[in-house]
């Protein structure tokens, strides 16, 4: 591990946020969520770990970079987190972790009269989708710092 890489597990929040894992030529290997940066981030260069996921032994020797985003909360860490899944497809995961179904607002535009609703799952349905939001009150989310 370089030492770059080394000084930034050292000041790594304890907040709640989203790590982004980037290899040697500057691509996002892996993306994540912890309530607290610190203790997550740092767990993948111990020694011994639990974590039995497949590319979890030979994950540290091959992160060039490491980004963390601090967030208000671990909801919007969580959102942060699938956003960052989808726009940069990271080589160890496959798609978006599946979550409970995130609200999002839906108007409907085929109607004489617009109208909106509250959704969890989008379809295919020609309607236009806005959100996530981290709630069913229709607020989005958005706190988040790099």
């Amino acid at each position: 591990m370089d030492e770059a890489l080394r000084d930034k597990l050292d000041r790594l929040a304890r907040n709640a946020g989203v790590y982004v894992f980037r290899d040697r030529a500057g691509g996002v290997l892996y993306v994540g969520k912890a309530s607290s940066l610190r203790n997550r981030v740092r767990s993948y260069f111990q020694p011994g770990t639990s974590d039995e996921r497949y590319f979890i032994p030979g994950l540290a020797a091959e992160i060039g970079d490491l980004e963390t985003v601090v967030c208000a909360s671990e909801k919007e860490a969580a959102l942060l987190e699938n956003l960052l899944i989808k726009e940069h497809k990271p080589a160890l995961q496959r798609e978006a972790p599946r979550r409970q179904g995130v609200p999002v607002a839906a108007p409907r535009a085929e109607r004489a009269v617009a109208s909106a609703r509250v959704v969890r799952r989008p379809r295919a349905d020609g309607a236009w989708y806005f959100g996530p939001y981290h709630s069913g009150d229709g607020r989005a989310a958005g706190r988040c710092a790099w």
